[in-house]
């Protein structure tokens, strides 16, 4: 139904739709012998709109929506990404090619959301980063400090159910929860694995406790072919 509708685009050569559903599971095992088994779905509908511009030119637009699981599937969500995706053609259809310069810009959400990602609130905070001097925006010396906005707060939480980047435990089986990183722009805490709270207890003198960030997830292979986990956002 939802192809159906975007064919009635003027202007539109070709679309194409693709829904792919993974599913995958993990064994973990910590150091004191526990094993947790967790398994994950994911669905990913796609949509792919090939057509012409004003200008006779080609003009090619991308949607895609992601579910965890089926049970969180939901048409009404669908149907008006699908409504933007078409908004979006014709706009694009009558849109002014610009010339080189300086202009005002308006972020679309995604990538505001991925502005801060990279600058304010993964890499940077991941105690891997901060222990090993990679990260001196958050060291250590910081903890406490007002480092961003009083507007600004950042919280992790791999607990939202249904979330796709939650799960109940990590891979170093500890559990997962909700944490505050930065507070009212005050910075709290940090994304740490066992090793990092390690670091992180010998150079504070505290004792400091994994919050259960150890992701292997889209990290590089080590030199002996296998994933080598790190504290990661989720």
């Amino acid at each position: 139904d939802q192809v159906r509708r975007i064919c009635e685009l003027p202007g539109l050569r070709e679309v194409a739709s693709e829904v792919t559903s993974e599913r995958g599971q993990s064994l973990f095992v910590d150091t004191s012998g526990s094993e947790v088994l967790q398994r994950s779905d994911l669905q990913t509908l796609t949509f792919n709109l090939i057509g012409y511009d004003k200008g006779n030119r080609d003009l090619s637009i991308a949607k895609r929506l992601y579910f965890a699981g089926k049970e969180t599937y939901e048409l009404r969500k669908l149907e008006k990404e699908v409504g933007k995706l078409m908004s979006d053609f014709e706009s694009r259809k009558n849109a002014v090619c610009m010339k080189s310069g300086a202009y005002p810009v308006l972020m679309q959400g995604s990538a505001v959301g991925t502005f801060i990602h990279e600058t304010l609130a993964a890499h940077l905070l991941s105690g891997k980063h901060v222990t090993e001097g990679d990260s001196n925006i958050y060291s250590t010396s910081r903890l406490g400090e007002l480092i961003l906005p009083e507007f600004l707060s950042i919280i992790d939480d791999p607990t939202i159910k249904g979330g796709l980047g939650s799960y109940k435990y990590d891979e170093e089986s500890v559990k997962a929860e909700r944490i505050v990183v930065v507070e009212n722009g005050v910075l709290n805490n940090y994304l740490l694995d066992r090793i990092s709270a390690a670091r992180l207890s010998k150079l504070s003198g505290e004792d400091i406790h994994s919050n259960g960030r150890s992701r292997s997830q889209n990290i590089c292979f080590n030199l002996n072919g296998g994933l080598k986990p790190e504290p990661r956002v989720t």
